[in-house]
């Protein structure tokens, strides 16, 4: 019977650990699809930069960048079957981001891309690189200060649980 216990009382443990680590991983999951959507947006200036590149041509979807790839994917589907831009983008990202606040950052891409001049849509990708790096800044101080405390909460929350009920 005290073996049950014992075995009981290492599962709760790890159980609370596992759920810390699963709780750091998803702000290191945040940082990992920010630093691939400001490659997505520096491809993005330097293809319309240099070649003068068609909305449809730059929302295809890129196998190096598998955290940004479904949404490009689901972009380029809806605006193959007509969506305007900002819908289909807009569409895309609420299938694919799963926090607001990025959520909120990749909306304003959407928004009138490829309805003005090469030099207006150059600003507004600059523009929008510069908000990604500041994002980006957040997530990794958030990573930082955060991962290890989800660690020891999960970790500690497991033993305090197992203490109680053992």
């Amino acid at each position: 019977m005290e073996l049950f216990k014992l075995a009981g009382g290492l599962f709760i443990i790890i159980s609370g650990t596992l759920i810390g680590l699963y709780a750091s991983s998803k702000i290191r999951t945040r940082a990992e699809l920010m630093e691939q959507y400001l490659i997505f947006l520096n491809r993005t200036h330097a293809a319309i930069s240099y070649t003068g590149t068609g909305v449809k041509e730059l929302l295809k979807p890129e196998g190096s960048l598998p955290l940004i790839s479904p949404v490009l994917r689901r972009a380029h589907k809806e605006l193959l079957s007509g969506s305007p831009i900002e819908r289909a983008w807009r569409t895309a990202v609420d299938e694919n981001i799963p926090c607001i606040d990025d959520r909120k950052l990749m909306y304003s891409f959407g928004d009138n891309f490829g309805t003005g001049n090469i030099e207006g849509e150059l600003c507004k990708l600059e523009l929008h690189i510069k908000l990604a790096e500041q994002r980006l800044e957040d997530i990794r101080s958030e990573l930082k200060t955060k991962q290890r405390l989800y660690r020891i909460v999960g970790m500690s929350g497991g033993i305090m649980t197992a203490a109680v009920l053992i």
